[in-house]
């Protein structure tokens, strides 16, 4: 330190590479010699420039004015750097977290050069991609360059030369098939010699780069087992994040794994990053272990204050997919959602939203922030379906549908689309949670107007108007059946329905909506739907109306003749639904309960059975628009009287069976 002020160039480089090679930082030396290296930069040759700089930022200083001189002395001398001198000081710079673009572009360009005499080594490759990726730089040209070095050379590469090769290819979402393979490849041989943190960064790319092979994962799960007790809490969350993503379960490993994240909260509470992750990553392959999850989230109550929105929402929205109840835990995570709701994402709103809400906080002023934050028309748009839905869910579940009903107008003035999901919450609570028939038909007059197939859309209004004469609303069903009929937008379920209301009497007294009408359109819109539509179309056209046999074998045969795969119990599976019905339940059968609809297939098989019977079907389904396909599909089979569908999810909807089914007990 005394001397400090005399030292040359190569003295400051080495005194400082000396220290951040035996991690030692002496800070009033590291200060010293780092103003002393400013003040005779000119004077430095490129290495020990660039010795320099790395051991900066090794010893985990960043000052600007030291980052800025050096960039702008490195670029004086950049036609002199080496590659080594290169990747090094890109790497210095980045690992300070300094970017400037023109600096990069030019350090690339000098690097391409220099690769044209002589390949890059592994290490520079290796460093330059994670250099990039940190300071999220891309550049297309330079990351394929990089990635036909890395393939040329893989043979050559270290356990943290192909770990941070992946994981820049997966932080610059730049998924590099080709590369990845061949990494893969090398990877799966060498395992053994990589370090904790190298094993858990390469899963992590791997899994964030959305592959799942299943050799490798078991090559990296046999890895990871052999070191858990070597691994830092990053290591232990990554890990079990990146099997997580990619739906890898194995009870084994997991048991394990908790054994190891059980040490090191005994040690201190889990950092709010890890302890969100963890538990993410359990709740989303459905493990739970109460003491597990009792002890991480005992980490995030001690914590919650530095938590982040992310984090949070994570947090919660894993406790309540388990349904790990915490009361105190629940009402923590509401409020510091209440207080941070501006710095929410969407995705968080909704995750945060629906966790503490389905965990019942008492914290009921989040609600209200809730709604002030979502109704905003700058956050709103951002919501895709799923944060619609959980959003939804949340007021009903806390009781708040004033606020549900609110949203929902508040999106048809903004005339955005609510999405199935969250159509179908909505049906769910004016259909069976708290009836309303106007509101259920608005509800259906929004899901029919937003779908982009014309033969959906009627399909759907087909369905209201069938639920109009079920509710003994005849007059108001052929009001809309009279609509689609004079605008030529009806099919052969339409005409069926307005023959049967015909001869119905009585005058409507429900309040229906101004329904929209489908335009015709040429060609076949396709939409997420496509494959039910024709399926329902292929119905109408081929099978015998009122024969539920014949509608049956439409729907097999469809599969059958190459329009693609339905999950439907034909075949074999069909005769033992018969069985079931003829001579497995008690009998004889009043009631059969279905949980999943779909297209209406094996609801109408055995509502054939039952109907002679005087028995009755009751099916669940989760997706609004498969219910609707499926009342078409009943109407026109002529079962239509002995099933009823349920919308919703089945938790939703089991509470409230007793009354759909008049307190009748299921047969089967």
């Amino acid at each position: 330190v005394d001397f400090v002020g005399d030292f040359k160039p190569q003295e400051c480089a080495n005194t400082l590479w000396a220290m951040a090679i035996a991690s030692f930082a002496h800070d009033g030396l590291v200060r010293g010699v780092a103003q002393r290296a400013i003040r005779t930069l000119s004077e430095f040759r490129t290495q020990n420039l660039s010795n320099f700089v790395w051991a900066y930022a090794k010893l985990s200083y960043n000052e600007e004015e030291v980052s800025s001189e050096v960039q702008s002395m490195a670029l004086s001398k950049l036609e002199s750097f080496s590659a080594q001198d290169l990747t090094t000081t890109v790497w210095a710079l980045a690992t300070m977290l300094h970017r400037n673009d023109a600096f990069l572009t030019k350090c690339v360009h000098a690097l391409k050069q220099r690769a044209t005499v002589q390949p890059l080594l592994p290490q520079h490759a290796s460093n330059t991609m994670w250099s990039l990726a940190t300071v999220m730089f891309r550049d297309d040209p330079l990351f394929d360059f990089l990635c036909g070095c890395v393939r040329d050379r893989i043979e050559e590469f270290k356990p943290q030369e192909m770990a941070n090769s992946v994981w820049s290819l997966a932080v610059a979402t730049f998924p590099h098939e080709a590369t990845v393979l061949r990494v893969c490849s090398r990877v799966t041989r060498t395992l053994a010699e990589f370090s904790c943190q190298s094993t858990a960064n390469f899963v992590w790319a791997y899994a964030k780069l959305g592959y799942d092979n299943v050799p490798v994962i078991q090559s990296v799960e046999k890895a990871a087992l052999e070191k858990l007790d070597r691994f830092s809490e990053q290591d232990l969350s990554t890990t079990v994040w990146a099997f997580s993503t990619m739906l890898h379960r194995d009870d084994g490993f997991l048991e394990r794994w908790m054994s190891a994240v059980w040490r090191k909260i005994q040690e201190r509470p889990v950092k709010p990053q890890h302890a969100s992750n963890m538990l993410w990553a359990l709740a989303s392959v459905t493990f739970y272990d109460a003491d597990c999850f009792a002890a991480l989230a005992g980490s995030v109550v001690k914590e919650v204050a530095s938590f982040s929105p992310q984090d949070l929402s994570c947090s919660i929205w894993a406790c309540a997919t388990v349904v790990h109840r915490d009361q105190v835990l629940t009402d923590l995570v509401a409020r510091e959602t209440e207080k941070k709701l501006a710095d929410f994402d969407a995705q968080s709103i909704g995750n945060a939203a629906w966790g503490v809400a389905y965990l019942d906080t008492t914290v009921r002023s989040v609600y209200d922030a809730l709604w002030q934050t979502v109704q905003d028309s700058t956050c709103l748009p951002l919501c895709n379906e799923k944060v619609v839905a959980m959003v939804v869910r949340a007021f009903f579940q806390g009781g708040r549908p004033d606020l549900a009903w609110k949203l929902f107008a508040r999106l048809q003035s903004l005339q955005l689309d609510p999405g199935i999901s969250g159509l179908g919450v909505w049906l769910h609570q004016s259909r069976h949670q708290q009836p309303d028939l106007a509101r259920e038909m608005e509800t259906m007059a929004e899901l029919a107007k937003l779908r982009p197939c014309r033969h959906l859309q009627i399909a759907v209004l087909n369905a209201a108007a069938s639920r109009l004469e079920e509710k003994g609303q005849a007059w108001c069903a052929r009001e809309l059946l009279g609509i689609l009929v004079e605008q030529q937008a009806y099919d052969t379920v339409t005409l069926h329905l307005a023959h049967r209301c015909a001869a119905a009497g009585g005058a409507g007294t429900c309040t229906v909506p101004r329904w929209t009408v489908p335009t015709r359109v040429h060609g076949h819109a396709c939409c997420d739907y496509d494959k039910q539509c024709k399926l329902l179309q292929h119905v109408l056209s081929t099978a015998t109306k009122g024969s539920p046999v014949s509608v049956i074998d439409s729907i097999e045969s469809f599969s059958v003749d190459g329009n693609g795969w339905l999950k439907i119990a034909g075949g074999g599976k069909g005769v033992v639904l018969d069985d079931l019905v003829q001579n497995l339940a008690p009998q004889p059968v009043r009631l059969l309960l279905e949980f999943g609809c779909f297209v209406g297939y094996s609801s109408t098989r055995m509502a054939r059975l039952l109907k002679p019977r005087g028995g009755h079907m009751v099916t669940v389904e989760v997706d609004p628009v498969h219910a609707c396909i499926a009342r078409n599909v009943h109407e026109y089979a002529g079962v239509a009287d002995a099933v009823t569908v349920c919308i919703g999810y089945s938790e939703d909807v089991i509470p409230h069976l007793k009354d759909t089914c008049g307190g009748m007990a299921a047969d089967a």
